[in-house]
């Protein structure tokens, strides 16, 4: 057993280090010896919708977040972040000698790129927005925007 878990802190304690705690003072007083299996799984992201805590033996375990209660106002804002983080990361696409690996784009692919904006800026528009998915964006464009900013978010359906 090379680690402790501190279920007051929520946080893992290598055993190797114990003399540094001590000598900084911040060794917690409620530690409980756990695995290298136990650390591995819990010392890690997450699964969806779970947060680290610990249980009635003072172990990590996983809990489910709390549903958050959402407005659809609040909805709607960051659908619209979401649409112009997009619109943002693509901008620089548009330029006439943009290039994607030294090759410039391609009448098709700024064809495309332009609908695919089009399709974002007119999202708002379209019927049960915005409880409906974002329009698709092809892999080329995605990992272009990623490039420059865009983040994939997590879009509920």
């Amino acid at each position: 057993m090379n680690y402790w878990f501190s279920p007051k802190n929520n946080a893992f304690y290598p055993k190797a280090l114990k003399e540094a705690y001590i000598s900084a003072g911040t060794l917690p007083d409620d530690l409980v010896e756990t695995t290298e299996k136990v650390f591995i799984e819990f010392s890690g992201m997450a699964p969806a919708g779970k947060a680290r805590s610990a249980n009635d033996k003072g172990l990590p375990c996983w809990v489910d977040l709390p549903v958050v209660d959402v407005t659809i106002d609040e909805l709607k804002s960051g659908a619209r972040k979401l649409r112009d983080s997009f619109i943002l990361s693509t901008d620089r696409m548009l330029v006439e000698d943009y290039t994607i690996n030294d090759i410039p784009l391609s009448y098709e692919q700024r064809k495309e790129l332009i609908k695919i904006r089009a399709n974002f800026k007119s999202w708002p528009n379209e019927e049960g927005w915005p409880r409906i998915e974002l329009p698709f964006i092809p892999s080329w464009i995605l990992t272009e925007a990623v490039k420059h900013g865009y983040v994939v978010p997590v879009w509920p359906n």
